[in-house]
């Protein structure tokens, strides 16, 4: 959800040929479109999702699930942050939640609250460690071993062509 953290997951996601993405809010309809035509290709394609705990963060989620879910793709959606467990743990600071956001009342329905908590507050070793960990869940690091490999012997081979 965040492009200010963008560089921290970037930092996780490059060395392990993950795909990082900020959807700066609720991504647009050619966004997910997109994201599905990849997903499509793949067979058990998960998205690790980081956003405020607010109206609008805890919507997110559920608004991608449903639109790739239109467009024929089914993905395991892990939300790793934030999480109101890690409010707690951490003790970050609330601020008033956005009354006039469209999703605030189901926001207060489903926790009882009507505080919010930026995900920028949690520190960002703290953010690495989460995608860290929950990427190598996800990874067959054998597989990714061989297909970097298979891809460092074809610019080999393309390489020999042009010179």
């Amino acid at each position: 959800e965040k492009d200010s953290l963008i560089s921290i997951l970037e930092s996780v996601c490059k060395p392990l040929d993950v795909p990082c993405f900020s959807c700066r809010g609720f991504a647009s309809v050619t966004a997910l479109y997109d994201a599905a035509e990849r997903f499509s290709e793949h067979d058990n394609s998960v998205i690790l999702y980081a956003g405020d705990h607010d109206p609008s963060g805890l919507k997110i989620p559920q608004v991608i699930r449903e639109r790739l879910n239109l467009f024929g793709v089914c993905v395991t959606l892990e939300r790793l942050g934030l999480t109101y467990e890690q409010v707690t743990d951490l003790d970050l600071p609330p601020y008033p939640a956005k009354q006039q956001d469209k999703n605030f009342d189901e926001y207060v329905r489903l926790t009882g609250l009507k505080e919010a908590w930026e995900l920028d507050a949690l520190p960002p070793e703290y953010l690495a460690d989460l995608f860290t960990k929950s990427i190598e869940r996800y990874t067959d690091f054998t597989q990714l071993e061989l297909m970097k490999k298979k891809e460092k012997q074809h610019k080999s081979y393309f390489d020999s062509l042009i010179t």
